[in-house]
Parts: structure tokens; sequence; C-alpha cells
């Protein structure tokens, strides 16, 4: 499901800060959805010249392109720049939240760079 929606073509926001300001005044809505219900359509950004974003804000996650091939693959934990969580399993046993089992806390930069190696 979540490469089908990003499979689906979307328009521009015409306001890329419309989701921050929903959130400066107002009360903050749930985030959350149900299995059955499909996530809103993303929100697109264009840096020019060659710099795309994709947020899947529902789904926890932002796409960044450099002309045109996938550069950067941003997670999110809950309430950050207006993202849902990610809730999926990440790759090397990277974690975003504490272990309930075994109590390993969730990884920072430092434990990502000391898995994954630098950038």
């Amino acid at each position: 499901a979540f490469m089908d929606a990003l499979a689906k073509p979307s328009s521009p926001s015409s306001s890329p800060s419309s989701s921050e300001a929903e959130h400066e005044g107002g009360p903050r809505k749930s985030r959350k959805r149900s299995a059955t219900q499909k996530p809103p359509p993303p929100e697109i950004k264009l840096f020019p010249p060659a710099c795309k974003y994709v947020s899947h804000k529902a789904l926890g996650v932002s796409l960044c392109y450099e002309k045109g091939v996938l550069d950067c693959v941003h997670v999110y934990a809950d309430d950050v720049d207006g993202f849902s969580g990610y809730r999926h399993e990440l790759p090397h046993g990277l974690r975003m939240t504490p272990c309930s089992e075994t109590g390993a806390k969730p990884d920072c930069g430092r434990t990502v760079v000391e898995r994954l190696g630098g950038p």
C-alpha cells in the first residue's frame, strides 16, 4: 500500500505552509487513522533546480529526490514537523521507539552512524 501511494501522481501544494498554520493557532487534530482508511495525498515541495520532497505526513515518511533519483528517506517520530510517527520496521534493527521487551532505547544520530556508517 505504501508503494502504491508513492506511485500515484499528486499536484504540488499551493501553500506549503498550510499544514503548519493549522497547528500553530488551533487545537491539534489526531492524525491516527484506521487500517481501512487511505492516507491523504502526499505534500510535494519543489526546490529548484532539481530537488523534490514528497512528504507522506500521515505515514511518517518523507522522500527526497535529486534530479529524479531518490536521494534520501526521512522517517519521523510522532508530532515532529506535523508528521505522524513512522510505524513500520526499520532496516538493520534501527528503532524509533523503546523496546517494551528488552528496554532498548530508540536510536539517535550517533547509534545510526555506528550501525550504518557516515553519509
